[in-house]
Parts: C-alpha cells; structure tokens; sequence
C-alpha cells in the first residue's frame, strides 16, 4: 500500500522566483510514502523535481523506479537529489545503483565512505547485510539482493545546517551515534523532521536503534532533535508519519540509554565493531582522554 500526503508551504526567498527555464523550487510538494524492503522510503515530489530522503536497500531501486513510473508518470531520472542519511544497506544499498542507471546526484556526510573501508569495513557490510536479511525473513519471508557497492563518493558533501541541493526548504542535521555520520533532514516550514535509524518504532514503542554505537554521542544527538520541536516525524522503521509526538520523547530516549543492554542488543553491538571507524573514533577519544588528563596535573 502507497500512502500519500500533501504539505503545502510558502517558501521564504524562492516563492515569487519565476524565471522560464529556471529549476524553482514550488510553494508545494506532495509526499509519497514507499513501503521498502524492511524500511520505508520518503519520496517529496515538487513541480520541479523528486526529492529522495534515503535510498534503501539495492532491491528498492525497482520499487522506487516503478513508483516514478506507474504513480508519478515521472522518470526517475527526475529525482533531482537522493540523500544516504548513513552507511547502512537499507539506507545506502541502492544510492550508486540509482545513480549508474538514471543519474541522481548523492548527498552525504564527509565521513561516509570510512565506515565500510578497507578489509574490516567490508566485513562490517557483509555482516550488516546478513542482519538486514534476518530482519526480511522474519517481516516479509522473502529475501531479496542484499549486496550493494558501497563506494557512495557523495557528489555533495553535507555539513551541519546545510540546505539540501535544490531544496532548500530541508536542512541536515548531523546526530551521530548509531553511526560515525548519522544525519536526519528537517523541514522547518512544515516542521517536519525525518529521523532516518535514529530511533525505531515496535508495536507503538519507540526504542533506541539497533546498534548504538557512540551511546554519549546518541544522547547529545537527541537532545539537539528535542530543540527542533518538531511537530510531525518520518520514521524510517515503524508507523511512517507521526504527528502526536510525545513531549518527552527523546528525553525517554535517553533514559533508554542508560538501561543495561539486553543479550540481543549485546550479540548485534558486538556484531558491529569491525567497521574502522568504530576504532577510529574511540581512538580519537582515548587520545583526548588522555590529553585532558594531563592538563588537569600541569
């Protein structure tokens, strides 16, 4: 089932720009909801091209070509931006696939690229994809492709606060922690927030990602989502739009991250540190640990 929803918005600086010829960003957008192969997809369709919040797996590339095709009677090839919110196969899988067939530019974090480098890294992609397929025998029964290149080499870098390329009614928003890189995409006409894997929603619970991997960065993470105050949210795993958003959520989240992981939570965290990234990062932290303790003795 296709779930569909319109926003309509004024834009500030771009709504009475209309220059023939020119790529102008409407004073509306329709925003289509696609079920995908464990996660769902976010496809924002304006009179001047689609905007793709995350790419999904490898095998949504066919269904997001026969969204565009069969419901929009567009081309996909309208897709003026995808966006990789961070380097997991349900989120990233299908980005280069849909750049080689029809051209989409890719838009990321700087950091990427690190987290599947190199020998650990690919060991990282091939374990997370054995997990995404767990997850798709146990919710559809069926597996699809799995395997996906992960050299991504976004064509735009983002940054914290950056507007999107030719939509620059949406801001990312860099909230690091289940990743290096995580980034959610926020926008602030419609108050509208999506929040990719940063949290997910089970049978009407909301719950921590699986895995956390820098828990402080996560718990900093949701107290910058918390100062947004957004007013409806697009969930990646669990009930796609939400508007009744509870007033402490994300101080529950993080509440939640102070519970002792569970053995499930455990297996998949342990499951998740061959990425160079994850060394990398702690690395970095021991080293400003240390440099800090020497300053408080000199």
């Amino acid at each position: 089932m296709i779930t569909v929803f319109k926003i309509n918005y004024i834009l500030q600086d771009y709504g009475n720009k209309n220059t023939e010829g020119d790529d102008v960003p409407s004073d509306n957008f329709t925003l289509h909801i696609i079920p995908g192969y464990i996660e769902n997809l976010f496809l924002a369709e304006y009179q001047h091209g689609l905007l793709l919040l995350d790419c999904g797996a490898v095998s949504d590339v066919k269904r997001i070509e026969d969204f565009c095709r069969e419901k929009l009677h567009r081309s996909p090839s309208e897709i003026k931006l995808a966006v990789v919110t961070h380097m997991h196969p349900d989120h990233a899988g299908g980005a280069v696939l849909l750049r080689e067939k029809f051209g989409i530019p890719l838009a990321a974090h700087k950091d990427l690229d690190r987290w599947y480098a190199g020998p650990g890294g690919f060991m990282q992609k091939v374990i997370d994809c054995v997990l995404m397929q767990t997850v798709a025998r146990r919710t559809r029964g069926k597996l699809e492709k799995g395997l996906f290149n992960s050299r991504i080499q976004a064509d735009h870098l983002l940054a914290d606060g950056d507007a999107l390329p030719f939509f620059p009614d949406w801001t990312a928003i860099v909230v690091p922690g289940h990743t290096s890189h995580d980034l959610v995409l926020y926008n602030e006409p419609e108050s509208l927030l999506y929040v990719a894997d940063c949290f997910l929603e089970v049978k009407g619970k909301y719950q921590t990602p699986l895995p956390v991997m820098f828990p402080h960065w996560l718990h900093a993470s949701y107290a910058k989502m918390d100062a947004l105050k957004a007013s409806s949210l697009l969930i990646a795993h669990g009930e796609a739009r939400r508007d009744n958003i509870p007033t402490d959520l994300f101080l529950s989240l993080q509440d939640l991250l102070q519970i002792p992981p569970n053995k499930l939570i455990r297996r998949i965290k342990r499951l998740s540190i061959y990425t160079p990234e994850w060394r990398r990062q702690n690395m970095l932290q021991k080293s400003e640990q240390d440099s800090c303790h020497q300053d408080i003795f000199h």
